[in-house]
């Protein structure tokens, strides 16, 4: 049984290779209960939400970045379905190791990302910079400008 355990395993990360998501997520064989369990870094959460169509709970690694009082949520793959689902519903479930915490977010206007972008790059540019088409935390402030559209930021209210 835990052979299979250790397939499966290491089946699903070698599907993360090449997305950037092999470095934050690991799956470890939960010897209580016989399945995979999530084990995460410190600063990585799973946001969870319902489908805007399917009403189906999803669960998808982010980044948690936090800014002095504030966090946020950066989608550095850009229009993806997690950004869909909560820009309909404003609502969610943050996961940070066995905390569980429901959120409210609010989007951030596009010219209002530009010190938010800088930092989210400064902090996790090893694991999602090459959606960042070459940008880096040391970009001015008009070329983070110029690719803020393509990256939606939410603020945890």
């Amino acid at each position: 049984h835990r052979s299979h355990l250790k397939e499966n395993r290491h089946d699903f990360n070698r599907s993360l290779q090449g997305t950037g998501l092999a470095h934050q997520t690991c799956l470890q064989p939960n010897r209580k209960r016989h399945y995979p369990s999530r084990h995460q870094h410190p600063r990585i959460a799973s946001t969870v939400g319902s489908g805007r169509t399917s009403g189906e709970w999803r669960t998808v690694p982010v980044n948690l970045l936090t800014i002095g009082a504030e966090r946020y949520l950066v989608a550095p793959r850009g229009e993806t379905q997690w950004v869909r689902n909560i820009r309909v519903s404003t609502t969610g479930e943050l996961h940070l190791g066995r905390q569980r915490e429901v959120i409210h977010v609010i989007e951030i206007a596009d010219h209002d990302k530009t010190e938010i972008l800088r930092e989210y790059l400064r902090r996790w540019k090893a694991e999602v910079g090459v959606f960042f088409d070459g940008h880096s935390h040391e970009s001015s402030n008009a070329e983070l400008a110029a690719i803020s559209n393509r990256h939606p930021v939410f603020r945890l209210i």
